[in-house]
């Protein structure tokens, strides 16, 4: 669209001739009004968004009754994910506890090489470790 706005315009600037009625205040005229066209016609499409959307926000918000329930719609999504976050946490413990009773009586060198190759054998979290 702008491309051919262009393009047209300076056809129009280009062909005009000497003392016609195409001076460069006539074009200076035209490019603002064609400037404000366009953004009366920008405001005039977006500001209806606006005008209904940010009231509607500001209601929904006052109402106690419609932030309860959309807190209720999604209660039962965030208790999905705090139950798996729990037991994710429970194999990591589980992890944890049998690789320091299996490194009981070796040193601190040898239990992190006992580690490392632990994770080499899980590419995704050899990355995540090799990122700290």
């Amino acid at each position: 669209l702008y491309l051919v706005t262009g393009v047209v315009g300076t056809i129009l600037i280009w062909s005009s001739e000497e003392g016609s009625w195409w001076d460069f205040s006539v074009v200076f005229k035209l490019a603002i009004a064609a400037s404000n066209a366009w953004g009366l016609f920008l405001v005039s499409t977006l500001m209806g968004y606006g005008l209904v959307g940010v009231p509607r926000t500001l209601w929904q918000a006052a109402s106690y009754r419609e932030a309860l329930e959309m807190n209720y719609a999604r209660a039962p999504a965030f208790h999905e994910e705090k139950v798996s976050a729990m037991y994710e946490v429970d194999d990591i413990v589980r992890d944890v506890q049998v690789a320091v009773a299996a490194s009981s009586g070796t040193s601190r060198a040898e239990f992190a090489n006992q580690m490392w190759h632990e994770l080499e054998r899980d590419p995704i979290s050899a990355e995540a470790c090799r990122s700290f």
